[in-house]
């Protein structure tokens, strides 16, 4: 099932709704059924599925496309789902992410975001480092509405669902480079390498660094603000350890030195200060929210090392036995100027670390009761 979606919809992205659907792009290839129109293959509800046959409306955008729109992370894709908007906060990769207008937009580790980002698959507990990056994304998906019946109590307001490209067991690769205003250069590349061992084991690699782009400038520092500094490299391994079971690893290393984002205020005539004017400005004036005037250099960082390994065994056709396990850890730390004037009135320090283990036991198929009878023929030596 899985070498069917990684036909059909690899480089796709896909928003799943209850609305209106967007315009959707042919894909490439199609699958043996035809139908007169191209197949879409989601797996919104935790499988593979045709457009066709999903109770929910449908957008897909396809990789091209994504890449048309310099798309450097999740924030470049918030126009592309009605109700889905994403701000960033802070400088760590910190992500408010809003569905139907229900977000949290802090940085605390004691709050649960209401909707969920899942990294192939896996729960990302923090806002921090949810700003993802969406090259050589395989597909994302977004849906609206509490998903709890098949993604957790969290996500009372809906998830995105960030799956990547798995190897391809052919030697091959690409490089992006992206040079823009205000110094803007990304840089991505992804290499594929050949199948050994009889084409059981698989492997690629994939890193990207993005630098520049900040298009704030201000007078009071006399520098341009708003600059990205990113880098970041997956290794990712596939072993068929037998014809039904089958072992697949990941690392993350994210090196975000990407600082706070500049703020400038919205305080009018007589709400602060009155008898100085006012402080700031209205949301309409955007030359003035391009200057921001704060004093201090608002430095960040975040460091994080993630492990994912998930074992899957395919007992029978259209059965599924999946054991995913994370292990992430992620260090950060922010300096924020909250007043956004030029006085030094009010900022802070957040020096924060998170931990996170999860592990997940999932069974998928169409018929239980098939499996059950598949299980009973299996010689219990071949399970030892």
């Amino acid at each position: 099932m899985r070498g069917v979606v990684r036909r059909v919809s690899r480089g796709a992205l896909v928003a799943a709704s209850a609305l209106v659907p967007a315009g959707a792009w042919a894909q490439d290839e199609r699958p043996a059924m035809q139908t007169g129109f191209d197949d879409i293959i989601v797996t919104a509800q935790r499988r593979a599925e045709r457009l066709q046959d999903v109770p929910v409306t449908v957008s897909a955008l396809g990789q091209a496309q994504i890449e048309n729109r310099f798309s450097r992370d999740l924030l470049d894709l918030g126009s592309i789902a009605p109700n889905l908007i994403v701000d960033p906060i802070l400088g760590n990769g910190t992500a408010a992410i809003s569905i139907r207008g229900i977000q949290l937009n802090d940085v605390e580790k004691s709050f649960d975001p209401p909707v969920g980002v899942y990294l192939d698959g896996v729960y990302l507990a923090s806002t921090t480092g949810a700003l993802l990056n969406v090259f050589d994304a395989e597909a994302v998906e977004v849906l609206r509405g509490p998903q709890g019946t098949l993604f957790g109590r969290n996500t009372i307001g809906g998830l995105v669902n960030v799956r990547r490209n798995q190897p391809t067991g052919e030697l091959g690769g690409r490089v992006n480079l992206t040079y823009g205003s205000f110094d803007q250069l990304d840089i991505k590349g992804v290499i594929d390498l050949p199948a050994f061992a009889n084409g059981r084991i698989r492997a690629k690699v994939a890193v990207q660094g993005l630098t520049g782009g900040g298009y704030f400038f201000n007078p009071v520092r006399n520098q341009r603000e708003g600059d990205n500094d990113l880098f970041m490299v997956t290794p990712m391994v596939e072993v068929d350890l037998t014809s039904t079971l089958e072992l697949w690893l990941t690392y993350d290393y994210i090196r975000d030195r990407t600082p706070t984002r500049p703020v400038t205020s919205l305080t009018t005539a007589n709400q602060l200060f009155g008898a100085l004017g006012g402080l700031g400005r209205p949301a309409s004036d955007a030359d003035y929210h391009r200057s921001p005037r704060t004093t201090l250099d608002q430095e960040a960082f975040l460091d994080t090392h993630s492990i994912t390994g998930q074992l899957t065994w395919n007992p029978a056709d259209d059965h599924s036995i999946i054991a995913l396990l994370n292990y992430r850890d992620t260090k950060e730390s922010a300096i924020q100027e909250f007043d956004a004037v030029e006085a030094v009135l009010f900022n802070t320090i957040r020096p924060q670390q998170i931990d996170q283990f999860s592990v997940e036991l999932r069974y998928q198929g169409q018929n239980p009761i098939s499996l059950l009878k598949v299980c009973e023929h299996i010689d219990s030596r071949t399970l030892r």
